[in-house]
């Protein structure tokens, strides 16, 4: 999997060192290590100020360097600040609830009670503006010295005590989508493949399109995406960062539909509410055609105006198809109910 700011470059560690997240991104022979969530800028901040720096000795980051390195830490014009607090200075700090919650998760994962220096580092400056963190010292450097490794190594890396390996749906559920969607890589990968399968049969015109149709809109129940109107909900960034196309394609067709439907009715007391776009005479394949071997949407506010007034519509007999640009609508009669039968283009159409 490629990183959405890296896109040339592929993922191929994700770990955490004593809890703090590490991303080992790879591109030929180049390799670079990238953190995430909250301790992101902080972190990446760290293992710059940790290299030597060829500038003079008077540059700020020289400056910041040599107050990494020799502990004594650094302050410059408001911006960069470092300092290494000492344990005799913990109660200087104690009314802070960042540093509290360091001591809290060092205590949770060790057993104990932090007795080491910890660096309060934060930034004011551009996109770091108000960042701010507080990392036990024994993890900077254990952060520090497995990135020296990881990048460096052409070998597999032995990792040290307190480093776990996560899979990518793990990861995803600490610092990504999945946290806010719940939906895990490897559910997405699955999805995609079935509106994939979906989309190929529609441009095909697969006579078993049905089955096909039924498989994807079942599993997008399962994983609650069906009947529902995203807008700015976190599902539709996802998809975008994941490259799921042929899914998010589905999805906003079948909401789409959905909305439609349903905003349809309300304004018509003799028709029922669509919980299910399942339930509805308007399938999910007339909101796509082919059209040059790509797939495009077809369905309109217009032609689904002239849909819906057809379908609710007290059992027409002996329509004529009815003509919307180059497409041609066929209604036909099943069990007393009036149903779409197939949409086409008008050159190839025939009732």
């Amino acid at each position: 999997m490629t990183h959405p700011n890296y896109p040339d470059w592929q993922i191929t560690k994700r770990l955490l060192v004593d809890g703090y997240p590490l991303l080992l991104l790879e591109r030929d022979t180049k390799k670079i290590v990238l953190s995430e969530g909250v301790y992101k800028l902080i972190i990446e901040f760290l293992l710059n100020v940790s290299k030597p720096h060829t500038s003079s000795f008077d540059d700020v980051n020289s400056i910041m360097h040599h107050g990494f390195i020799s502990g004594t830490g650094w302050a410059i014009s408001g911006v960069f600040y470092g300092h290494l607090i000492q344990p005799s200075e913990f109660k200087d700090y104690i009314s802070d609830p960042e540093f509290n919650a360091e001591l809290e998760q060092y205590q949770q994962r060790t057993g104990q009670v932090l007795n080491e220096p910890i660096w309060h580092v934060s930034i004011n400056s551009g996109d770091w503006r108000h960042a701010k963190q507080f990392i036990p010292q024994s993890s900077v450097q254990k952060i520090i010295e497995l990135e020296t490794q990881l990048v460096s190594a052409r070998k597999r890396v032995r990792l040290p005590e307190g480093v776990q390996v996560l899979s990518e749906d793990e990861w995803d559920l600490l610092f990504g989508w999945a946290a806010v969607t719940g939906l895990r890589p490897s559910q997405l990968g699955r999805l995609e493949r079935y509106a994939a399968r979906y989309l190929e049969k529609l441009e095909t015109k697969s006579v078993n399109i049905g089955a096909v149709r039924f498989v994807l809109l079942r599993a997008l129940d399962h994983a609650s995406l069906l009947n529902r109107e995203f807008e700015t909900d976190g599902v539709y960034y996802q998809l975008k960062e994941s490259g799921c196309h042929s899914l998010k394609l589905c999805l906003d067709n079948a909401e789409y539909l959905y909305g439609y439907i349903n905003s349809q009715v309300r304004l018509k007391s003799d028709l029922p509410i669509v919980e299910d776009i399942r339930d509805s005479s308007i399938s999910l394949d007339w909101m796509f055609q082919t059209t040059d071997s790509s797939l495009s949407h077809v369905l309109t506010y217009g032609f689904l105006v002239e849909a819906e007034a057809f379908l609710s519509a007290a059992k027409p007999k002996n329509l004529e198809p009815l003509d919307f640009e180059d497409l041609l609508l066929f209604l036909i009669e099943d069990n007393g109910q009036i149903k779409l039968s197939h949409v086409q283009r008008s050159s190839e159409a025939t009732p």
